[in-house]
């Protein structure tokens, strides 16, 4: 079984992105910003994961590439993409508010396992995926384990390894080029760091 889960968010994408919410959309990494992922590199392979895991979304795939250890090779899991935004992929949240209709947001705003995004993924569905994901993982054999994924993933499976409510996800700043570390033990989990390594040029302004 996993001691330690670590939780990659990708590498910037492009800065016309910045502010919109991504989750279908497929979109590269920026290839001015890709060095940004350097420190995370390094970091990662002082630890030895015996497994990495990753999106396979083209952002996450390309941040696998760059930041798996030597002799380590990306496996895809279709559970670690994020969520499908439908209509509303691509918007800024102004956008957004200006074309909902009231209940469209109200039902956001509740985040209940039945809201689902217009044309886009439901929450519960969603939710799901995520626990089958970090069920897998914690399961594995190693003292680490890597999943390279994305915001929304990190911040939902941070909640259901520590037994927390999955509307409390808005508490933790996940940011880009960035690890969050989970010690698992005796059946639960405990946060041990967030936007790791520490100095990392971390932002959050990509909603992705």
């Amino acid at each position: 079984m996993a001691r330690t889960i670590l939780l990659v968010r990708h590498g910037y994408v492009g800065d016309q992105y910045a502010g919109r919410y991504l989750g279908a959309t497929d979109v590269p990494l920026c290839s001015k910003l890709i060095s940004r992922l350097d420190p995370l590199t390094h970091w990662l392979a002082a630890r030895s994961p015996a497994s990495l895991f990753a999106s396979p979304m083209l952002r996450a795939r390309q941040t696998a590439e760059r930041v798996s250890p030597a002799g380590l090779q990306p496996q895809f899991d279709d559970d670690l993409r994020e969520i499908d935004f439908g209509r509303w992929e691509g918007l800024t949240y102004a956008e957004i508010a200006a074309n909902a209709t009231p209940a469209e947001l109200a039902g956001w705003a509740a985040a209940d396992d039945d809201f689902a995004f217009p044309g886009g993924e439901q929450l519960g569905g969603f939710r799901s995926r995520i626990r089958r994901a970090a069920d897998r993982l914690v399961s594995l054999p190693g003292e680490a384990v890597v999943a390279v994924t994305h915001g929304g993933v990190i911040r939902q499976m941070i909640c259901h390894l520590l037994r927390l409510d999955v509307r409390r996800y808005l508490l933790f700043d996940v940011r880009c080029a960035t690890a969050a570390a989970i010690d698992w033990h005796d059946g639960g989990g405990a946060l041990a760091g967030l936007n790791l390594p520490e100095g990392a040029p971390g932002e959050t302004r990509w909603l992705a």
